[in-house]
C-alpha cells in the first residue's frame, strides 16, 4: 500500500486543524511542542497554527497522538463527534494547566520553607 501524503483540499480544513491543534497545545512555544510530538519541522507547525491544511500523514498521526476526537473535530466539526471533541479538548488543556499549576505551587512550597 502506498504512503499517503497528499494535502487535503477542503478550504475549512487548514483553520479546524489551527483550531484543535492550538487547544491541544496551550501556552508558549506551541509550534516547538507541535513539531517535536509530529515529528516535523517547526516551520510546517508554524503553518499548521496558520491555518494550511496538513498532510494525510500528519492528520493520522494526530488521531495516533491525541485520539480520534482530534480527526472528528477537524473533519466533521458539526455534529456529536464535534462536540465530543472539543469537551475532551477543553479536559485535555485544563488538566494540562492543572498540571503546570501543581508544579508551580510545589516550587513555591519548597521555597517557602
Amino acid at each position: 500500500m502506498g504512503q499517503v501524503t497528499g494535502a487535503f483540499p477542503e478550504p475549512e480544513i487548514g483553520p479546524r486543524w489551527a483550531a484543535a491543534l492550538r487547544r491541544r497545545y496551550p501556552g508558549a512555544h506551541q509550534a516547538k511542542r507541535i513539531a517535536r510530538d509530529f515529528d516535523c519541522e517547526t516551520r510546517t507547525a508554524e503553518a499548521w497554527l496558520g491555518g494550511q491544511a496538513p498532510y494525510a500523514k500528519y492528520l493520522m498521526r494526530g488521531w495516533r497522538l491525541h485520539g480520534a476526537a482530534l480527526v472528528g473535530e477537524v473533519l466533521a466539526p458539526d455534529d456529536a463527534a464535534q462536540r465530543a471533541a472539543l469537551n475532551e479538548a477543553a479536559l485535555i488543556g485544563l488538566e494540562a494547566r492543572i498540571a503546570t499549576l501543581g508544579a508551580d505551587l510545589a516550587l513555591l512550597r519548597r521555597e517557602r520553607t
